[in-house]
């Protein structure tokens, strides 16, 4: 197996109403418009027999006005979901909630999984639901980055499936 870091683009496969890309000062970032629980979606270029051990999402809660120390009811949540090669049913493998509270969540944080996924046949995403209830505030907090580990099997020159 070989270790491999990624960071995706940032370019999103799906976005509700409520996100706008950013693009002067915070460049390649996605802004929570809304604060309503709208979701942005990511594809995750993992292969079948790949092992995700990390997945790792930056978040910039004070971006705009910032929250006053008051932490939203509903943090943006990070969710990694398998769509099957047909597109008509998704499994849900993992979804985090953002842990920051306070002054931490109105500065620049990151939410960590870890564990092992080995990937199975389908389509990855990750989607990115945004803050919403009680003291969630539009147009404040930043999408980053997305990023993460992935463990890669030895595969042949010509990409082919090891069995």
């Amino acid at each position: 197996m070989k270790t491999t870091h990624f960071q995706l683009s940032m370019t999103p496969i799906h976005t509700d109403a409520g996100w706008v890309g950013e693009t002067r000062e915070h460049a390649g970032s996605w802004r929570m418009a809304s604060a309503d629980g709208s979701r942005i979606s990511f594809h995750l270029p993992v292969k079948p027999g790949d092992v995700i051990t990390s997945l790792i999402m930056t978040i910039n809660g004070g971006a705009g006005a910032g929250h006053g120390g008051a932490t939203p009811a509903q943090t943006p949540w990070l969710e990694l979901v398998r769509v099957s090669e047909a597109g008509d049913l998704e499994t849900m493998i993992v979804a985090i909630g953002d842990p920051a509270t306070g002054a931490e969540y109105d500065g620049v944080h990151t939410i960590t999984v870890a564990g092992e996924y080995v990937v199975r046949a389908g389509r990855h995403v990750l989607r990115v639901t945004q803050e919403r209830g009680a003291n969630a505030v539009p147009g404040t907090t930043l999408l980053v980055s997305i990023g993460g580990t992935v463990e890669r099997p030895s595969r042949p020159a010509n990409h082919e499936s090891v069995n």
